[in-house]
């Protein structure tokens, strides 16, 4: 199933979050808050923020997990990255995440990640 802007809720064993606008948020083991938040930023050379243009979302949830999928794409000040986030998830609490892209130019970012 696919998953826009809002809020989205994701469970797999103990593992409890919500993808909120591309961010994964208040990642809980349990009663254990173990993540607030996990997103991508793009500073150029001056720190101000390059934003995201529109993103693709895939999300796939059944009873034993989840596998969230989505890809973005920054543009300005010289910079031209795009990303793909994957971050599968199973009912034995076992969660990762990645990101993977290439620059489409080469250019100075202040901090990506």
């Amino acid at each position: 199933m696919g998953a826009g802007t809002g809020r989205t809720p994701l469970r797999a064993g103990p593992l409890r979050m919500t993808l909120e606008d591309g961010d994964l948020r208040v990642v809980r083991a349990g009663a254990v808050e173990v993540v607030r938040r996990l997103s991508m930023a793009v500073r150029d050379t001056e720190w101000a923020t390059i934003p995201p243009r529109p993103r693709t979302f895939d999300v796939e949830q059944d009873g034993d997990g989840f596998r969230v999928a989505f890809r973005s794409r920054h543009v300005g000040s010289g910079i031209d990255l795009s990303w793909t986030r994957r971050s599968p998830a199973r009912p034995t609490a076992s969660w990762s995440t990645s990101w993977t892209g290439p620059s489409r130019r080469t250019a100075t970012t202040t901090a990506s990640g």
